[in-house]
C-alpha cells in the first residue's frame, strides 16, 4: 500500500494544497513555504497509529488570515488522504477481506483505494479541540466504520517521523522507537543466558578486586542492611556491569574504529553528520529485521525524513540519495540541498512556493500531451 495524494486545508500556511506522491517525493522550497507542514500533516491524519509524531495540535495550527483570527472559530482543519493500487489487483486477498468494508473500486479502471479523511475543530461541548476520522467512498460519502477499522487499515501503511535534528541519545536509548524494538526481539537460549549472567558475575568479581578501595566501600555500604529495612539476610554488593542480559544490551554503544590508529570511538564522538546518517540506518535495520512482526506481513513503511542531508560533506549528500532508494517503503522528503536533488528524478519532486493565494505546489510530470494542427513546419521537423 501506497499513499497517492494529501490534500490539506487550513493547515498553518497550507489553506488548500493537494500533493501526489511517488514512491520517493522530494518537497522543494524556500523557508516557510510548508515543506514541514506537510510532513506534520501526515502524522496527523496517520496519529492514531502506533508511531505518531505530535501528541495533539494547537491553536496556532490554524490557519489565520489576520490577526483577530480565532482559532475556535476558524475553519476546521481538514486533511484528506488517497491510498491507492497502482494497477488493478495489486493488493492481496488479505487486504481485500480485512479492508473491504472501506475500499472503493474504480468502475473504469478496476483501480481499489481508501479515502481517509481526518478533521480538528472547537468542540464547545468538550470544551477542546475534538479530532475526527472518517473513511469516504469516491463520491466524499461517509462511510460508517469503527475505529477497528482505521487501526487495521494504518497498520498496513505504518508511518515514521525522522526530523532534521535527530537526536542520537533519543534514537539509540531504550525507549527509542527503533533500537528499543530491536533489542527486545533478541532471543537468547536459557542455556546459554544462565552462562553468561555467570560470566557477567564473575568478571564483576575480578573487576572490583583490582583496586582494595572499592572491596572498602562495598564493606561500608553494608551498613546499609543495619539501618535500612531492606529485609533479613540481604546483601549490598558494587556491581560494575548490569545483573541482567537485557539491561546490559540497553547500554549498547556504535562504536567506529578510526581508519589510521586502530583506536574504536563510540558515535557520539562523531560529527552531527555521521551521528545522522547512523539514526537513519537504524531505521533501515528496523524496517528490514522487525516491521513485518511489529505490523503485519503486507504493512509497507512510510517514511517521513525532514533534511537527510543535514551536517552532511556534499559528496556524502550526493551519495544519499542512492542509499535512501534502498529503504524499504515510501519515502517523503523535505531538503533544501542541491548536491541531493541533483541525484533526484525531476517527476519526484514537488515545489512549494508562496503566491498572494497561499501556498501552491508546482511539479514536473513524467509525460505530457499537446494537439498540434498539421502544417508545413511541423512536417518538416
Amino acid at each position: 500500500m501506497k499513499i497517492k495524494s494529501l490534500h490539506i486545508k487550513n493547515f498553518r500556511c497550507l489553506v488548500n494544497v493537494k500533493i501526489d506522491f511517488d514512491d520517493v517525493t522530494v518537497l522543494l522550497g524556500e523557508n516557510n513555504t510548508g515543506k514541514t507542514s506537510v510532513l506534520d500533516a501526515l502524522q496527523l491524519i496517520t496519529a492514531m497509529g502506533s508511531q505518531k509524531r505530535k501528541e495533539s495540535v494547537n491553536e496556532y495550527d490554524f490557519y489565520m488570515p489576520t490577526a483577530a483570527s480565532d482559532p475556535k472559530k476558524s475553519d476546521p482543519i481538514i486533511i484528506e488522504m488517497i491510498v491507492e493500487e497502482s494497477k488493478p489487483a495489486e493488493w492481496d486477498e488479505e487486504i481485500i477481506q480485512a479492508l473491504g468494508d472501506i475500499l472503493q473500486t474504480d468502475i473504469e479502471t478496476e483501480i481499489k483505494s481508501i479515502n481517509l479523511k481526518y478533521s480538528l475543530q472547537y468542540s464547545a461541548e468538550v470544551k477542546r479541540f475534538k479530532p475526527e476520522w472518517v473513511f469516504l467512498t469516491n463520491g466524499n460519502v461517509e462511510i460508517s466504520s469503527s475505529k477497528y477499522n482505521l487501526s487495521q487499515f494504518l497498520n498496513y501503511i505504518p508511518t515514521f517521523y525522522l526530523e532534521a535534528l535527530r537526536n542520537l541519545n533519543d534514537e539509540f536509548s531504550s525507549r527509542s522507537q527503533f533500537w528499543h524494538k530491536i533489542l527486545r526481539s533478541l532471543e537468547i537460549p536459557e542455556e546459554q543466558k544462565d552462562a553468561i549472567i555467570q560470566q557477567l558475575e564473575n568478571l564483576n568479581k575480578e573487576l572490583l578486586s583490582i583496586d582494595p578501595k572499592l572491596k572498602a566501600v562495598e564493606e561500608n555500604l553494608k551498613n546499609l542492611t543495619k539501618i535500612s529495612a531492606t529485609g533479613p539476610g540481604q546483601e549490598v554488593s558494587i556491581r560494575a556491569l548490569p545483573m541482567q542480559i537485557w539491561d546490559l544490551l540497553s547500554k549498547s554503544n556504535i562504536a567506529i574504529k578510526g581508519q589510521y590508529d586502530g583506536t574504536s570511538f563510540p558515535i557520539r564522538n562523531f560529527g552531527q553528520g555521521t551521528q545522522s546518517l547512523s539514526v537513519l540506518f537504524l531505521f533501515q535495520a528496523f524496517i528490514e529485521q522487525l516491521l513485518k512482526i511489529n505490523f503485519n506481513e503486507f504493512s509497507e513503511p512510510v517514511l517521513a525524513l525532514e533534511e537527510p542531508e543535514a551536517h552532511l560533506h556534499p559528496q556524502a549528500a550526493r551519495a544519499l540519495w542512492r542509499q535512501i532508494e534502498q529503504i524499504p517503503g515510501q519515502k517523503i522528503i523535505t531538503s533544501h540541498s542541491p548536491y541531493f536533488v541533483e541525484n533526484v528524478p525531476l517527476s519526484k519532486l514537488r515545489f512549494l512556493k508562496r503566491n498572494l493565494d497561499g501556498v501552491k505546489v508546482y511539479s514536473i510530470p513524467e509525460y505530457f500531451s499537446i494537439y498540434l494542427e498539421a502544417n508545413e513546419k511541423l512536417s518538416r521537423f
